[in-house]
Protein backbone atom coordinates (compact mmCIF):
# COMPACT_ATOMS: atom_id res chain seq x y z
CA UNK A 1 0.00 0.00 0.00
CA UNK A 2 1.44 3.36 -1.00
CA UNK A 3 1.24 6.15 1.55
CA UNK A 4 1.38 9.88 0.93
CA UNK A 5 2.84 10.24 4.42
CA UNK A 6 5.45 8.38 6.46
CA UNK A 7 5.16 5.14 8.35
CA UNK A 8 5.15 6.87 11.74
CA UNK A 9 2.24 9.07 10.68
CA UNK A 10 0.40 6.02 9.33
CA UNK A 11 0.87 4.14 12.62
CA UNK A 12 -0.26 7.19 14.58
CA UNK A 13 -3.47 7.46 12.53
CA UNK A 14 -4.11 3.73 12.90
CA UNK A 15 -3.64 4.01 16.69
CA UNK A 16 -6.15 6.87 16.75
CA UNK A 17 -8.69 4.76 14.86
CA UNK A 18 -8.10 1.82 17.22
CA UNK A 19 -8.52 4.10 20.24
CA UNK A 20 -11.75 5.47 18.77
CA UNK A 21 -13.29 1.97 18.67
CA UNK A 22 -12.10 1.22 22.20
CA UNK A 23 -9.01 -0.83 21.49
CA UNK A 24 -5.92 -0.29 23.61
CA UNK A 25 -2.74 -0.05 21.54
CA UNK A 26 0.09 -1.99 23.21
CA UNK A 27 2.64 -1.75 20.42
CA UNK A 28 3.26 -1.17 16.77
CA UNK A 29 5.52 -2.42 14.04
CA UNK A 30 6.06 -1.88 10.35
CA UNK A 31 7.64 -3.69 7.47
CA UNK A 32 8.68 -2.65 3.97
CA UNK A 33 8.30 -5.33 1.34
CA UNK A 34 9.20 -5.38 -2.31
CA UNK A 35 7.02 -8.42 -2.92
CA UNK A 36 4.44 -9.14 -0.19
CA UNK A 37 3.77 -12.75 0.76
CA UNK A 38 0.57 -13.56 -1.15
CA UNK A 39 -0.84 -15.62 1.75
CA UNK A 40 -0.38 -13.19 4.63
CA UNK A 41 1.04 -10.05 3.01
CA UNK A 42 3.88 -10.03 5.60
CA UNK A 43 7.08 -12.04 6.09
CA UNK A 44 6.99 -15.21 8.16
CA UNK A 45 9.53 -13.66 10.55
CA UNK A 46 7.14 -10.74 11.16
CA UNK A 47 4.27 -13.19 11.72
CA UNK A 48 6.42 -14.98 14.34
CA UNK A 49 7.34 -11.66 15.99
CA UNK A 50 3.70 -10.57 16.21
CA UNK A 51 2.61 -14.02 17.42
CA UNK A 52 5.10 -13.87 20.31
CA UNK A 53 3.75 -10.43 21.28
CA UNK A 54 0.18 -11.76 21.12
CA UNK A 55 1.04 -14.51 23.60
CA UNK A 56 3.23 -12.36 25.86
CA UNK A 57 0.65 -9.57 26.21
CA UNK A 58 -2.56 -11.65 25.84
CA UNK A 59 -3.60 -9.63 22.78
CA UNK A 60 -7.12 -10.21 21.44
CA UNK A 61 -7.11 -7.98 18.34
CA UNK A 62 -4.46 -7.03 15.79
CA UNK A 63 -5.03 -4.07 13.48
CA UNK A 64 -3.37 -3.40 10.15
CA UNK A 65 -3.41 -0.30 7.99
CA UNK A 66 -4.05 -2.44 4.95
CA UNK A 67 -6.95 -3.96 3.03
CA UNK A 68 -6.64 -7.74 3.15
CA UNK A 69 -8.31 -10.33 0.98
CA UNK A 70 -10.48 -12.97 2.60
CA UNK A 71 -7.75 -15.56 2.29
CA UNK A 72 -5.13 -13.26 3.79
CA UNK A 73 -7.35 -12.51 6.81
CA UNK A 74 -7.98 -16.22 7.28
CA UNK A 75 -4.29 -17.10 6.93
CA UNK A 76 -3.21 -14.34 9.35
CA UNK A 77 -5.74 -15.40 11.99
CA UNK A 78 -4.58 -18.99 11.61
CA UNK A 79 -0.89 -17.98 11.74
CA UNK A 80 -1.49 -15.98 14.92
CA UNK A 81 -3.02 -19.00 16.66
CA UNK A 82 -6.67 -18.77 15.69
CA UNK A 83 -7.90 -16.95 18.79
CA UNK A 84 -7.04 -13.39 17.78
CA UNK A 85 -9.12 -11.07 15.61
CA UNK A 86 -7.39 -9.43 12.66
CA UNK A 87 -8.85 -6.05 11.70
CA UNK A 88 -7.97 -4.17 8.58
CA UNK A 89 -8.51 -0.46 8.00
CA UNK A 90 -12.09 -0.93 6.73
CA UNK A 91 -13.21 -2.89 9.79
CA UNK A 92 -11.99 -0.09 12.07
CA UNK A 93 -13.83 2.56 10.04
CA UNK A 94 -17.05 0.52 10.00
CA UNK A 95 -16.81 0.02 13.77
CA UNK A 96 -16.48 3.78 14.26
CA UNK A 97 -19.58 4.43 12.16
CA UNK A 98 -21.44 1.67 14.00
CA UNK A 99 -20.62 3.12 17.42
CA UNK A 100 -21.65 6.62 16.35
CA UNK A 101 -24.88 5.75 14.54
CA UNK A 102 -27.63 7.39 16.59
CA UNK A 103 -30.66 7.20 14.32
CA UNK A 104 -32.45 4.18 12.96
CA UNK A 105 -31.52 5.22 9.41
CA UNK A 106 -27.84 5.59 10.33
CA UNK A 107 -27.87 2.18 12.00
CA UNK A 108 -29.38 0.63 8.87
CA UNK A 109 -26.82 2.37 6.64
CA UNK A 110 -23.95 1.04 8.74
CA UNK A 111 -25.46 -2.46 8.73
CA UNK A 112 -25.73 -2.29 4.93
CA UNK A 113 -22.11 -1.11 4.63
CA UNK A 114 -20.96 -3.96 6.89
CA UNK A 115 -22.88 -6.48 4.78
CA UNK A 116 -21.43 -5.06 1.57
CA UNK A 117 -17.94 -5.30 3.08
CA UNK A 118 -18.52 -8.84 4.39
CA UNK A 119 -20.37 -10.25 1.39
CA UNK A 120 -17.40 -10.97 -0.89
CA UNK A 121 -15.43 -12.28 2.07
CA UNK A 122 -18.22 -14.63 3.13
CA UNK A 123 -18.81 -15.90 -0.39
CA UNK A 124 -15.11 -16.75 -0.68
CA UNK A 125 -14.75 -18.41 2.73
CA UNK A 126 -15.11 -21.84 1.17
CA UNK A 127 -12.20 -21.01 -1.12
CA UNK A 128 -9.81 -20.48 1.81
CA UNK A 129 -7.70 -23.44 2.89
Amino acid sequence: MEYSFGIEESLKKLAQLADTVGLMVVGSTSQKLRAPNPRTCIRSSKVAEIKSIIHALDVETITFDYEFSTGQLHDLEKAFGGNVRVYDHSVLILDIFNQRATTHEATLQVALAQMEYSSPRLSKMGDSP
